[in-house]
């Protein structure tokens, strides 16, 4: 925020003496530069443009024109972790069994016909497709001082795995032989 934006003429002309002084009080308080030369607060604002059918009820009007001369960027766009990975492992196991049986897929694993995704076929899978490191799939939703990582795994993670057997329903023993164990 520039210093010439809060005028100290039309605050006290637009409040009464005591709003106003009181309003530059706090400005000056939080403008003053902390000892690493950044400001003692900082603010975090959110805006969310929704596009409506009635201008009416929207607060702000504006038009997309590919002439123009200025242009808009996302700086940066919030993400709902517990929508963008829903699962657990245990939770993308169970939903992979249910995919599978779904359509009728069966896999084999060491020359035998499994019908179940166990925690076993689980973690071949994420050694191979690093589910862990890969942000499509996978994120560590321990907080910092946490010793065990915690972590939850996207819609991704089931399409992937499911996707993988179905294409080939000897992947587990073609990854097996590779070593990944």
């Amino acid at each position: 925020m520039k210093r010439d934006i809060i005028n100290d003429e039309v605050v006290r002309a637009k409040y009464s003496p005591e709003v106003a002084e009181r309003l530059l009080e706090l400005y000056n308080a939080a403008v003053i530069p902390g000892e690493d030369g950044s400001s003692r607060y900082a603010s975090y604002y959110e805006t969310s443009l929704i596009v409506v059918k009635n201008v009416e009820k929207a607060d702000l009007a504006v038009r997309i024109d590919k002439e123009a001369n200025v242009g808009i960027a996302i700086a940066k766009q919030t993400v709902d972790l517990q929508n963008k990975y829903p699962y657990t492992a245990r939770k993308v196991w169970e939903e992979v069994n249910r995919q599978l049986q779904k359509h009728g897929v069966t896999f084999t694993y060491r020359d035998r016909i499994q019908d179940k995704f166990n925690n076993h076929h689980w973690t071949i899978m994420v050694k191979f497709y690093n589910l862990k490191t890969d942000p499509r799939y996978g994120y560590n939703r321990a907080t910092k001082g946490e010793k065990a990582l915690s972590y939850v795994y996207s819609q991704q993670t089931v399409e992937l795995i499911v996707d993988s057997i179905r294409r080939n329903p000897h992947v587990l023993t073609d990854l097996l032989a590779k070593g990944f164990r």
